[in-house]
C-alpha cells in the first residue's frame, strides 16, 4: 500500500465490498475513467471513499474529468464526484484506523491485487521471484489467495534489526513486485471473448483469469508482456469487426458547430473511426462505432438553430471574395459562447448552437459592414475634377486594402435617361464611410456643376462683378458669365455647395435691388463726368452704397425741336457785338439747368478705347531713393515734418526742396483733408515733382479718413495724367504711429484706388506705378506679397481684359539675349541653381567665407581637398567633379579684385563651357563680396559676355545665369545691362486724338472756316444745353435718391461764370477765335448775351458760364488777346522810333522783326531772336555782333533811331553824342553806293574807287 502514493477521495453511501470492488476495476480502466494502476477502494469516514494510484499522471486524470457514473452489477448507476483531498476531521479519522491496524510481531501481511496474489501461486516463474526476494528477509512467506495478501514471518537471523526496519524491508519487496507486474482488467465483453477464445495469444508468464460469469477477464503478467498481448489482442478484434464508410449527411460546417461535444464522446466511445471532412462528413471504422457515431452526431446537430440574414447581394459578393467568412467565424469561435458558421447564398445564413450567439453575430454583421452607393449628376461626373476624385479614391482604397480586402469600389455606368452615374463602395463601414466622406466632399467642394439666375436689369450683365460687390455677395471659387440674349441672366458654375449658396443669397438680395435714371443739364456736364467728375462718382457710390452708371445716349448737341432757351455760338455772339441782334427765330441767349428726372428705361453703356496697359512693380527700399518723374507723400495739417517720409525727403532733397515746399505752400492757400499740394522735385529728389497728400489719422468706422485717402490717391493719378508724367512711385500709407491706418485697410485702399484708376483712365500717358514697401516694415516681405495679392484682385476689368501688365518685384529675374544666349539676371542663392556649371569665386586659400563655403558646404569634403591642393596661375580656371552638388561640374576662379582678369575669366568661362559641351551655366558676382564696386564688376563680367559671343558661335552653351545675392548688386547689373544692351523703352504718351465734328455739306462751294467778324456773314447754328443721363443701382430708395442729389450739387460745385464786354471778343484775332470756337465744347463752357432785349447790340455783357476750369481757360484766352495786343501796341510804337538792323549776305542791312526788336531794345537775348527770313540769331549786343545758331558764321547789327520828323535810312549809323558830322563809307555792293558811283560816272570820267557819305543827323 506505501507504493499507492496519489490518492483521490470521493463522496458515496455506504458502499459494499462488491460495489468497493467494481469502483475499483473502473478506475483500473484507463480509457473509461482516465485512471489507472490503483489500489482498493478505503473508507476514510462515514460517507467519505479513498482510492489510490501508482501514477501521479491517472490521479490528474481522474480528477480532471471530476464526476463520473459508475454501473453496478444490478443496472443501477452510481455517480460520484471526484476530489483531491479529505477534509481535516477526515484524514483525522483515517489516521486514527490506520493506527488501529497492526500485525503480530515477527509477521507482516503484504496486501496485493488478488488476482495478483493468485498469478503469484500460479505461476512458477513469479513465485520464484517471490521467493529470491523474500529468502533473506523471512524464514517463510505463506501465499493467501482468498485474502489477497501474503503473510511473511521473520526468522532469526533478521534479529538484528528493528521490527519497524524489518517491515520497511518487506514493504519494500511488495513495491518491487506490483511494480514488476500489471493486472489488466478487459471490460468489453467481444474482446474477453476474442482474449478467452485465443489462449496462444498468453504465453507461461501471462495468466489469464475470467470474473464469475460475467463477461470480464483479467490478464496478469509483466508490464511488457502485458503491452504486447493487448496490441495482439487489439489487432485481432479490429480484423474480426466489420468496417465500413458511412455518408453522414453532415456538412463540415455542422461538425465545426458541435465539434467540441462530439471529440470528447469520440474519444471515450468510438476511438476507431476516422473522420474525412469532404462536402459532408464521412466515417471510416468500425460498423458498430460508425453506428453509434452517427447516431450521436445527427443528435448533436439537431441542436444547432440557424438565423437568415438578406443582406445586398454586393455585399455578400464582397464576403465571399475577401475572406470575411473565415475572418468571422474565427472571430465568433474566439469571443462567443458557442461557434457561428456563416454560409453565403441568395441570403447569409447563420448558424449556431445558441440563440445568443446568432444574435450577437448577426448585430455585429450588421454593424461592421455596409454598401453605399453615391449618386453622381452628369455635369459631377464629367467635371475635370473627376480624374483627381478617382486617384483620390484609388490610393485610399490601396490603402485601405493593404494585408486585407476591407473595401472594394466600383463605378455604375452613366444613364443615359436620367444622365447620371454612381460609385458603389462595399465592405467595412470605417473604410466604406472614409471613402464616402471623399465622394460627398468632392460633390459639395470640387465638382462644378451649372446653375443660371435671371436678372431684373440689363445693365448689370454688363456690370455683374461691381453689382455683386455692392450686393456684398461673395463668387469666389466660381465662374461667372453674364448674357443679355434673350434675356439678362447670369450664369454661374462651380461646387455644389457654393452655387447653392451663391444662388440662394443673390436671389435673397436681388429683391431689394432699385434702379433709378437720373438726368443731369448743363454747359461741359458729359465732359466733367467722364473726365474729373468719376473720381467723383466714385466717391458717391462708397459713400452712398450705389453704383452710377453714365448713359452713352447723352446729349452733345441737342435734340430737335424748339428749346425755351438756348446759348448761341462764338461767331453769332461776335457778329451781335459787332452788328446788332441775330436774325428773327434765333434762339434766346439765356440758358438754364433743367431739373432732375429719374425716368426708368435702362441705360446703354458705351465702351472706350483701351489705353496701354500700365506696369506696376512692389519695390522693397526707400521712397526717396525711386527714380520716377512723381512721387507721392503723406502729410498731417499741411506739416513736411508730420510724418518720417516727409524727413527722408528732407534730408535727401536738402534745404532747396524744403523752400520749395514753403512756398508751393503759401501759393496752395488752405489745404483740407485729400488735397494734393505739388513741390518741385529737383535734382536731389530724381524727380520732378512731389505730391503731398492731407491725410486724416484712422478714425475707423467713421470713414473719414478712408474717403480723404481715397480721394487724394485718385487726384494724385488723374495729376499724373493730365500733367502727361509718365511714372509715378506710392508709398503705403497709413502703417505707422501718427495715421495709425492698419496695414491690410492701407494695402486695399491703395491698390483698389490703383485698380479704379486703371479701368477709367484716358490717355497713355501714365505708364508706370510703382508701390514703395520700406524695407523696415516688420514682415516687409509678407507685405509685398499682400499687396501682389490685392494687385491681382484688379488686374482684368469686368469683360476679362488685362488692364495692367503683371506686377513686377524688383527682385524678379531678368533675361535678355545676348547673341545666341540667353542671358538670365536672377537673385538668390547659387546654390540653389541647377545649371551644368557653377562657377566658384575664390582666391585658392581661404575657403570657410562667402559664395565659396556656401558652394563647398553642398559640394562636400572631396571638392575642397582638391581644390585645396589645386595649384592655380592668374587667370587659370581650375574645373572639378561637382561632388554633392547637383551639377555636371565646378569652376573656380579668382578675380584677384581685378576688373580686366574678371573680363578675361568670365569670357573664359563661357568659352571653356563651349568647348566641353556644357548647355548652361551659373556665375556669380565675381569679387563683389571682397569689396569690389558692384558696378564696376557688372561691367567687367558683360563685357567678358560680350567678346565670348564676339570670338565665337555658341553651339551647345545656350544659358548664362548670373546669380547675384542682394538687391543693390542686382539693381547695379540691371543697369548695366540695360546701358549695355538696351532696355525696353517705356511706352510714349500719345496726346489723346482731337475731338471733332463736322456738319453736312449744304453745297459744293467752299466756305471760310470762320466767319469774317467785321463784316456781316450768315450766323452759325445755336448750340443746344448738353446734358447726361446715369442710371442707379442701390438697394434702397432713399440711398438711390441722395446719390441723385449729390450728383447734381457735385456738377454745380464745378461750375463758375465770368462776365465779359463786347469790346474783349471784338478784340479777337481770327486765331483765337478759331482756337476758343474749337475748345468751346472740350472746355464745357457756353457763352451767353446777356443785357436789354437779350441780343441788341446796345448794353450787352457776355456771360462765360460752364465749368470752373473751362471757364478760367476762356479767361486765360481773353487775358492773353489782350496781353498780345498790348504787346503789338507796344512793339510797334517801339518799331516807329528805334530800329534794330542785321547785315545781309550780300551787305545790306535789314531790320528785324517787331517782336526780335522788342527782345533786342529790352536785352533779352538769352534765347537767341529770329529775323525776318525765320533765322535764329544769337546777338552780342555790346559787340553788336551777331552769330547764326547752329553755325559758326557772323555778321554785324546795329541800332537806329528815328527821329519824330526824320526817318534814318538803314545804310545809316548813329551818330554818336555830341558828335556833329559823321563819315560813313559805303559798301560797294550797297544800292547807295552803286547808285552814287552811278550818278559819278555820269559827271566824271574817272573810276570811283571809295564812296563815303557824309551825316549830320
Amino acid at each position: 500500500m506505501a507504493d499507492y502514493m496519489f490518492p483521490v477521495f470521493f463522496e458515496a453511501r455506504e458502499l459494499t465490498d462488491l460495489e468497493k470492488e467494481k469502483i475499483q476495476k473502473y478506475f483500473k480502466i484507463r480509457r473509461k475513467s482516465g485512471g489507472g494502476e490503483c489500489g482498493p477502494v478505503e473508507q476514510v469516514v462515514a460517507g467519505t471513499y479513498k482510492i489510490t494510484f501508482l501514477e501521479k499522471e491517472a490521479q490528474e486524470r481522474v480528477l480532471a474529468l471530476g464526476k463520473h457514473n459508475i454501473p453496478l452489477p444490478w443496472g443501477e448507476e452510481l455517480e460520484i464526484k471526484t476530489k483531491q483531498n479529505a477534509t481535516h476531521k477526515e484524514a483525522k479519522d483515517f489516521s486514527k484506523c490506520q493506527q488501529a491496524t497492526s500485525d503480530k510481531d515477527g509477521e507482516k501481511e503484504l496486501i496485493m491485487d488478488r488476482y495478483l496474489i493468485q498469478y503469484l501461486q500460479d505461476t512458477p516463474n513469479a513465485h520464484w521471484a517471490l521467493d529470491q526476494h523474500l529468502s533473506f528477509l523471512c524464514r517463510s512467506f505463506q501465499i493467501l489467495p482468498e485474502r489477497g495478501v501474503v503473510v511473511v514471518k521473520r526468522g532469526t537471523a533478521q534479529s538484528a534489526l528493528s521490527q519497524a526496519q524489518w517491515e520497511a524491508q518487506v514493504d519494500d519487496v511488495g513495491y518491487q513486485i506490483k511494480q514488476k507486474y500489471r493486472c489488466y482488467f478487459e471490460v468489453d465483453a467481444a474482446r474477453s471473448r476474442t482474449l478467452q477464445e485465443n489462449p496462444f495469444m498468453c504465453s507461461e508468464n501471462l495468466c489469464v483469469y475470467k470474473e464469475g460469469d460475467k463477461d470480464l477477464a483479467v490478464v496478469v503478467g509483466e508490464h511488457d508482456e502485458v503491452e504486447r498481448m493487448l496490441q495482439r489482442l487489439e489487432s485481432l478484434h479490429v480484423k474480426q469487426q466489420h468496417h465500413r464508410d458511412t455518408d453522414t449527411g453532415i456538412s463540415s460546417q455542422q461538425l465545426t458547430l458541435v465539434e467540441q461535444d462530439f471529440a470528447q464522446e469520440m474519444n471515450i466511445s468510438f476511438p476507431h473511426i476516422k473522420i474525412t471532412r469532404q462536402e459532408t462528413v464521412v466515417f471510416e471504422g468500425p460498423e458498430t462505432e460508425v453506428e453509434v457515431a452517427c447516431t450521436t452526431l445527427q443528435q448533436l446537430v439537431k441542436k444547432i438553430q440557424q438565423r437568415r440574414l438578406q443582406l445586398p447581394a454586393p455585399l455578400i459578393a464582397f464576403l465571399t471574395s475577401s475572406g470575411a467568412i473565415q475572418t468571422y467565424q474565427s472571430r465568433f469561435q474566439q469571443s462567443l459562447r458557442s461557434p457561428v458558421t456563416l454560409e453565403a447564398g441568395p441570403d447569409l445564413i447563420l448558424s449556431s448552437l445558441t440563440s445568443e450567439s446568432l444574435e450577437e453575430a448577426a448585430a455585429a454583421l450588421e454593424r461592421d459592414l455596409t454598401v453605399e452607393t453615391v449618386i453622381l449628376e452628369r455635369a459631377e461626373a464629367e467635371s475635370p475634377g473627376m480624374v483627381t476624385l478617382q486617384e483620390a479614391l484609388s490610393e485610399t482604397v490601396q490603402q485601405a486594402n493593404y494585408g486585407a480586402l476591407k473595401v472594394q469600389l466600383s463605378y455604375g455606368q452613366p444613364s443615359t435617361a436620367e444622365r447620371q452615374s454612381s460609385v458603389q463602395l462595399v465592405g467595412y463601414r470605417k473604410e466604406v464611410d472614409r471613402l464616402k466622406e471623399i465622394v460627398l466632399d468632392y460633390r459639395l467642394n470640387q465638382a462644378d456643376i451649372h446653375d443660371s439666375l435671371n436678372l431684373p436689369y440689363a445693365l448689370m450683365a454688363d456690370h455683374l462683378t461691381r453689382v455683386l460687390e455692392l450686393l456684398e455677395v461673395q463668387h469666389s471659387g466660381l465662374s461667372l458669365i453674364p448674357t443679355k440674349s434673350p434675356f439678362p441672366a447670369v450664369h454661374f458654375a462651380g461646387p455644389r455647395q457654393l452655387v447653392q449658396d451663391f444662388r440662394e443669397t443673390l436671389t435673397l438680395v436681388l429683391g431689394s435691388l432699385v434702379c433709378t435714371e437720373c438726368s443731369l443739364e448743363g454747359p461741359g456736364v458729359t465732359q466733367y463726368f467722364k473726365g474729373e467728375g468719376k473720381n467723383n462718382i466714385a466717391l458717391l457710390e462708397l459713400s452712398h452704397k450705389v453704383l452710377i452708371f453714365l448713359s452713352d445716349e447723352d446729349k452733345q448737341f441737342g435734340a430737335t425741336g424748339s428749346q425755351p432757351s438756348s446759348p448761341i455760338s462764338l461767331s453769332n455772339l461776335i457778329m451781335t457785338c459787332n452788328t446788332g441782334p441775330p436774325p428773327a427765330g434765333s434762339p434766346s441767349l439765356s440758358t438754364q439747368l433743367k431739373e432732375v428726372s429719374f425716368p426708368t428705361a435702362n441705360p446703354t453703356v458705351k465702351s472706350c478705347p483701351t489705353p496701354n496697359k500700365i506696369k506696376l512693380e512692389v519695390a522693397l527700399g526707400h521712397l526717396e531713393e525711386q527714380q520716377v518723374d512723381v512721387l507721392v507723400a503723406p502729410m498731417v495739417k499741411a506739416n513736411l515734418l508730420s510724418l518720417s517720409i516727409g524727413q527722408a525727403l528732407v534730408n535727401a532733397g536738402g534745404q532747396s526742396f524744403k523752400h520749395a515746399f514753403s512756398q508751393a505752400l503759401r501759393l496752395h492757400n488752405a489745404v483740407h483733408p485729400g488735397d494734393i499740394l505739388q513741390v518741385e522735385g529737383g535734382a536731389a529728389l530724381r524727380c520732378q515733382k512731389v505730391f503731398f497728400l492731407e491725410c486724416l489719422p484712422w478714425d475707423g468706422s467713421l470713414g473719414n479718413s478712408e474717403k480723404a485717402l481715397r480721394f487724394g490717391l485718385r487726384q494724385a493719378l488723374v495729376l499724373c495724367e493730365k500733367q502727361a508724367f509718365t511714372s509715378v512711385a506710392f508709398p503705403l500709407i497709413g502703417p505707422g504711429l501718427v495715421l495709425r491706418i492698419p496695414i491690410k485697410e492701407s494695402i486695399h485702399i491703395l491698390t483698389s484706388e490703383i485698380g479704379l484708376f486703371g479701368l477709367h483712365r484716358h490717355s497713355d500717358s501714365l505708364s508706370a506705378i510703382q508701390i514703395v514697401v520700406h524695407s523696415d516694415y516688420p514682415r516687409s516681405k509678407e507685405i509685398c506679397q499682400d499687396v501682389y495679392s490685392g494687385l491681382n484682385l484688379h488686374m482684368m476689368d469686368p469683360k476679362g481684359q488685362a488692364v495692367f501688365q503683371c506686377p513686377k518685384s524688383e527682385q524678379a529675374e531678368s533675361v535678355l539675349t545676348v547673341g545666341t544666349l540667353q542671358l538670365h539676371l536672377v537673385f538668390g542663392d547659387i546654390t540653389n541653381e541647377t545649371t551644368d556649371v557653377i562657377v566658384n569665386s575664390t582666391d585658392f586659400q581661404n575657403f570657410d567665407t562667402g559664395v565659396c563655403k556656401s558652394i563647398l558646404s553642398v559640394a562636400g569634403a572631396k571638392v575642397k581637398r582638391a581644390l585645396k591642393s589645386a595649384r592655380v596661375k592668374k587667370g587659370e580656371i581650375f574645373t572639378s567633379v561637382s561632388g554633392s552638388f547637383p551639377c555636371k561640374a565646378i569652376m573656380h576662379v579668382c578675380g584677384e579684385k581685378d576688373p580686366a582678369l574678371i573680363q578675361d575669366l568670365s569670357r573664359d568661362i563661357l568659352l571653356l563651357c563651349e568647348s566641353k559641351g556644357y548647355q548652361s551655366v551659373a556665375i556669380p558676382a565675381i569679387c563683389a563680396a571682397a569689396g569690389v564696386d558692384p558696378r564696376v564688376v557688372a561691367d567687367a563680367i558683360l563685357c567678358g559676355l560680350v567678346a565670348a559671343v564676339s570670338d565665337s558661335p555658341f553651339q551647345h552653351l545656350s544659358t548664362v545665369r548670373l546669380v547675384l545675392f542682394s538687391t543693390p548688386v542686382l539693381r547695379h547689373f540691371r543697369a548695366a545691362a540695360d546701358a549695355m544692351f538696351g532696355a525696353p523703352p517705356p511706352p510714349k504718351p500719345t496726346a489723346p486724338p482731337r475731338k471733332t465734328s463736322t456738319a453736312p455739306a449744304q453745297s459744293t462751294q467752299s466756305q471760310p472756316l470762320y466767319p469774317d467778324i467785321h463784316s456781316p456773314s450768315p450766323p452759325s447754328p445755336p448750340c443746344a444745353t448738353p446734358s447726361v443721363t446715369f442710371t442707379l443701382l442701390g438697394t434702397s430708395e432713399e440711398d438711390v435718391s441722395d446719390a441723385c442729389a449729390s450728383l447734381q450739387w457735385v456738377y454745380a460745385s464745378h461750375c463758375s461764370q465770368h462776365t465779359l464786354n463786347p469790346e474783349e471778343l471784338a478784340g479777337l484775332s481770327r486765331a483765337e477765335v478759331a482756337d476758343l470756337e474749337a475748345k468751346m465744347h472740350s472746355l464745357g463752357v457756353q457763352l451767353e448775351a446777356v443785357g436789354p432785349g437779350h441780343g441788341s447790340g446796345a448794353g450787352v455783357v457776355v456771360v462765360v458760364k460752364g465749368l470752373s476750369e473751362g471757364v478760367k481757360e476762356v479767361m486765360h484766352i481773353m487775358q492773353a488777346s489782350l496781353r498780345r495786343r498790348v504787346a503789338e501796341r507796344e512793339q510797334k510804337e517801339l518799331f516807329a522810333h528805334v530800329v534794330w538792323c542785321i547785315m545781309g549776305q550780300r551787305g545790306d542791312w535789314e531790320r528785324f522783326p517787331k517782336e526780335a526788336n522788342q527782345k533786342l531794345e529790352k536785352g533779352d537775348v538769352s534765347g537767341g531772336v529770329m529775323d525776318a527770313h525765320g533765322r535764329c540769331w544769337e546777338v552780342d549786343t555790346r559787340m553788336m555782333k551777331a552769330t547764326a545758331a547752329g553755325s559758326s558764321y557772323v555778321t554785324l547789327v546795329k541800332r537806329l533811331e528815328n527821329l519824330a520828323d526824320f526817318r534814318v535810312p538803314l545804310y545809316w549809323d548813329c551818330m554818336v553824342s555830341g558828335e556833329i558830322l559823321q563819315v560813313v563809307p559805303l559798301f560797294p555792293c550797297s544800292t547807295e553806293f552803286e547808285r552814287v558811283k552811278a550818278d559819278f560816272r555820269r559827271t566824271c570820267l574817272k573810276t570811283a574807287l571809295k564812296v563815303s557819305s557824309l551825316k549830320g543827323v
